[in-house]
C-alpha cells in the first residue's frame, strides 16, 4: 500500500496536538496530513477533500469527537476513524467501539503506538475495500484467517488481565469488541454474496 496516496484529516481543539500529530504522521509515515481545530471546520474540510482517516479528540466545543465520527460515517463511510482522549471513561470507550470508530487512545499517547494505529486503520480500510470487491469463496477465506487471530487476540488478552494498567486493558478490551462487530459486519456480507 502507497500511504502517500492517502490523506488524513487530524481535528483537536489543541493547536499544540494537532501540529504534533500533523508532523510526526508527515515526517514518519508520509502522508499528507491536514488539521481543523473544531468538528464544524473538519466537516468542511471533508466536503471539500477526500480523506482516508480522521483522528479527533473526544472532548471538543460545538461538537465532540463522536457526533463529528457519525456525521462522517453518515456521509463518507470509507473513511477509518481514531479517537484520542485525555478523559478515558468506560462509558466513552464503549459508545466509542458501538459507533465502530476504528481505535480510541488515551493521551497523552506514544507516538510510535499512535504511528502504528495509524497504519493499522489504512491498513483495514484497504482490507475492507478488498472484502467489498472480493467474491463470497475469498470472503469466506478472509473470514477465516480473521476467526483465527481475533482467538489468538483473545487468549493473548487473558494473559494480560491483572498485569497490564487498567487504561491499557480498557484500550484492548475497546479493540476486541471493534473486531468482534467487524467480524459480524464481514459474516453478514459473506451470507449476502453468498
Amino acid at each position: 500500500m502507497d500511504l502517500t496516496k492517502k490523506r488524513i484529516l487530524v481535528v483537536d481543539d489543541e493547536m499544540d496536538i494537532r501540529t504534533m500529530l500533523k508532523r510526526a504522521i508527515e515526517r514518519h509515515l508520509k502522508i499528507p496530513t491536514d488539521t481543523a481545530n473544531s468538528g464544524l471546520e473538519a466537516l468542511e474540510q471533508i466536503r471539500e477533500h477526500a480523506y482516508d482517516l480522521m483522528v479527533t479528540d473526544l472532548a471538543m466545543p460545538e461538537m465532540d469527537g463522536l457526533s463529528l465520527f457519525r456525521v462522517v460515517k453518515e456521509r463518507h463511510p470509507g473513511i477509518q476513524v481514531i479517537v484520542l482522549t485525555a478523559t478515558a471513561s468506560l462509558d466513552s470507550s464503549v459508545a466509542a467501539v458501538k459507533s465502530h470508530v476504528f481505535s480510541y487512545l488515551t493521551k497523552p499517547i506514544a507516538m510510535d503506538k499512535f504511528l502504528r494505529e495509524v497504519e493499522a486503520a489504512l491498513d483495514a480500510q484497504e482490507a475492507e475495500k478488498t472484502a467489498a470487491l472480493a467474491g463470497a469463496g475469498d470472503l469466506m477465506e478472509v473470514l477465516r484467517k480473521v476467526d483465527k487471530a481475533a482467538e489468538d487476540i483473545a487468549q493473548k488478552l487473558e494473559t494480560l488481565v491483572g498485569q497490564a494498567p487498567v487504561t491499557t486493558m480498557m484500550e484492548l478490551k475497546a479493540l476486541m469488541l471493534h473486531l468482534k462487530e467487524q467480524l459480524r459486519n464481514l459474516r453478514e456480507l459473506a451470507v449476502r454474496k453468498g
